[in-house]
């Protein structure tokens, strides 16, 4: 499990570093700020269950087109090789974000 989680908070922050690659830019500091202070599936975990309504960052994202969503941590939970660091009501709210604006699912 430990590997999992290594590996998931490796890509959380390539989440970090591919947004600045997009156009135009997007430099998410606030949640690279929680990855410094809480590690990849803490801060997933406090994005998920921190409101109902779609986070800025996601809202960021989308307007740089609906490819960058893939950057998103609701795609990133929901990707099969983590699904054993979320619970199914976590799973299903990133579902729910993605799926309103009519993302697939990885």
């Amino acid at each position: 499990m430990f590997e999992v989680e290594q590996k998931f908070n490796e890509e959380m922050r390539q989440i970090y570093d591919k947004s600045k690659e997009l156009t135009p830019p997007y430099k998410p500091t606030r949640f690279k700020k929680m990855l410094d202070q809480y590690g990849g599936v803490e801060t997933a975990n406090r994005l998920l269950i921190s409101s109902s309504k779609i986070p800025d960052g996601f809202i960021e994202l989308y307007s740089r087109g609906p490819e960058a969503l893939k950057l998103t941590v609701e795609y990133l939970i929901l990707k099969p090789e983590y699904s054993a660091l979320f619970n199914p009501d976590q799973q299903e709210i990133a579902k729910k974000r993605l799926k309103q604006l009519n993302i697939e699912l990885p």
